[in-house]
């Protein structure tokens, strides 16, 4: 796209870098998703602090269903 011109280099390095920022940004806080997933910063927090990793199992209802679990 940049050879082409499709977009100008001033809109890819806007972009580039607001996108760079912003996940960087969310990558570090050390927080819970409102799922209960981690996020790599809390990881990284607990495998310093704690020396393990977080222990997090994702809930799927098809893996109960298959299993007969309950």
């Amino acid at each position: 796209m940049l050879a082409s011109e499709s977009i100008g280099m001033e809109t890819f390095w806007q972009q580039f870098i607001f996108y760079a920022f912003y996940f960087v940004l969310f990558d570090i806080l050390p927080l819970y998703y409102p799922d209960g997933q981690p996020s790599n910063g809390r990881v990284i927090y607990d495998l310093i602090r704690h020396g393990r990793l977080t222990d997090y199992q994702k809930y799927d209802p098809q893996e109960e269903l298959e299993h007969g679990t309950n």
